[in-house]
């Protein structure tokens, strides 16, 4: 397989966000004596938030809307949550490879634009994006393939050569319905989620990803480590 681009969702990939969302839905359902079970987490996974809101309110039998509902959310997330989020492990040495090895990256998530433009300087320090796709660049959100459509476009290549890298069933989903080569990067709130399987490769973590590209031989220049050691 030619290589032509990369796109990677980011909550869960890209970043260790899952912890400081969870805890900004459940401080908003505290008022309303509720909490996030298991169960409805698991269902969390991959959606757009505003569509995470709607499930809510309608799980719990909520007297608010989504909207409303969405917009204390939000008021308490970026107040208390957001600047604790950080990078996955294995994110600055994948970046800044592929960036050498001369690879177009892109970001297809389900984040909306705000959320995603707070965290994109964690990222750019290492490599840039040539596409960025949001949640609310799309009328529909993953599984819906609407996002990678749209990456792939913004990149000018072909779906077929093109890998995402997921972690989530919703995600992967996703690609595969837009005709790309998935990559699964489970982590631990995913890694026992049903859908994983439909991913072309699982791999344990992130940073086990430059790896297979070099086995798969997807990058045509020696890996980083590779060429230190020659020099």
């Amino acid at each position: 397989m030619h290589l032509s681009a990369v796109i990677f969702d980011l909550d869960g990939v890209l970043v260790d966000s899952e912890p400081a969302q969870l805890a900004a839905w459940n401080d908003v359902l505290a008022q309303y004596g509720c909490a996030l079970d298991e169960g409805l987490v698991r269902e969390l996974f991959g959606l757009r938030v505003r569509d995470s809101a709607r499930k809510i309110v309608d799980y719990f039998h909520l007297p608010c809307d989504p909207t409303a509902l969405l917009a204390e959310r939000e008021a308490v997330f970026f107040d208390s949550y957001v600047e604790r989020i950080t990078l996955m492990p294995g994110v600055a040495e994948t970046l800044v490879e592929l960036a050498a090895q001369g690879v177009p990256l892109g970001l297809a998530t389900s984040g909306h634009r705000r959320y995603v433009e707070r965290l994109l300087p964690l990222l750019t320090r290492y490599a840039s994006f040539a596409a960025i796709v949001t949640g609310d660049d799309v009328a529909r959100g993953k599984p819906a393939p609407d996002c990678y459509r749209i990456a792939v476009q913004q990149l000018g290549v072909s779906p077929s050569s093109t890998l995402a890298i997921e972690d989530a069933p919703l995600g992967i989903a996703a690609a595969k319905a837009a005709g790309l080569f998935c990559v699964a990067v489970p982590n631990r709130y995913t890694a026992e989620l049903p859908g994983l399987a439909l991913a072309d490769v699982l791999l344990p973590r992130l940073d086990a990803l430059l790896p297979w590209l070099h086995r798969s031989a997807m990058l045509n220049r020696p890996s980083r480590e590779e060429r230190e050691h020659r020099a």
